[in-house]
């Protein structure tokens, strides 16, 4: 039994690297699901995306809960009463106790030094955050076993060769871009004329089903009447060279 809050990028490619077959929907969910299915707890080595999800075991009568490499999906836990509970915030969760304790060190770290969600430790002694990159079992006495799959290593190698590291950049970007557009939904883009999004739509205007904006894709972007603060006009000379239908609020 699955809860599910994300997206799996390479959903597609697991379902045919490892030929899951009777499958009853297009979904990444269901993906997911034969993953664990398969795999068990091994099964987010496999994950590309943003997602947070719990599935309980049946057989093992265990819950299983992971969050995506960098805690982009967030899950918040707590006990009360015996029981475990989990959601994607804090405040629904701080609703089970009348009288909730504060985490005092964690207020005092947001007001002082601008930290926010730098620990598992939350604004309430009793509610937690599952950092990124890894994932527990809860069993039904309430045992957590917790443990990291994943972390960024640290990258002592350069690269001297300029052209190297600009097309393996490039390289990296595309594969990226690429599955995360894999949508049964029309794409958009965010727009702010910057060199993050203006760089994503030279990319995907490369893209078969993306090019020059005539399968559907929509950029959006936000102005202000205050001329001193609008991008605007950057974000409609990149639009304009590759033909994206701009939406301007």
């Amino acid at each position: 039994i699955i809860v599910f809050n994300g997206e799996i990028y390479n959903y597609k490619n697991l379902e045919r690297r490892f030929s899951f077959k009777d499958l009853k929907t297009n979904s990444d969910t269901e993906i997911l699901l034969n993953l664990f299915v398969r795999f068990g707890s091994e099964c987010t080595k496999y994950l590309k995306g943003m997602y947070s999800f719990a599935i309980w075991d049946k057989y093992e009568e265990k819950l299983f809960c992971a969050v995506d490499h960098f805690g982009i999906k967030p899950l918040y836990y707590t006990f009360f009463e015996n029981q475990f509970y989990i959601c994607s915030e804090p405040k629904i969760l701080s609703n089970l106790r009348e009288n909730n304790k504060y985490n005092t060190q964690v207020i005092s770290d947001y007001l002082a030094l601008g930290l926010c969600d730098h620990s598992e430790q939350t604004f309430f002694k009793d509610i937690f955050r599952l950092m990124g990159g890894n994932q527990f079992w809860v069993d039904k006495c309430g045992r957590i076993l917790k443990e990291k799959y994943w972390e960024l290593n640290k990258v002592n190698n350069q690269i001297s060769n300029y052209e190297i590291a600009k097309d393996d950049i490039y390289q990296k970007l595309f594969e990226i871009t690429s599955s995360g557009t894999v949508s049964d939904v029309p794409v958009g883009i965010c727009m702010s004329g910057g060199f993050d999004s203006s760089t994503m739509l030279e990319i995907l205007s490369s893209f078969k089903n993306f090019n020059k904006g005539q399968y559907g894709l929509t950029g959006f972007t936000w102005d202000y009447e205050e001329k001193k603060y609008s991008e605007y006009k950057y974000t409609k000379v990149i639009s304009d060279k590759y033909s994206l239908d701009l939406k301007r609020s």
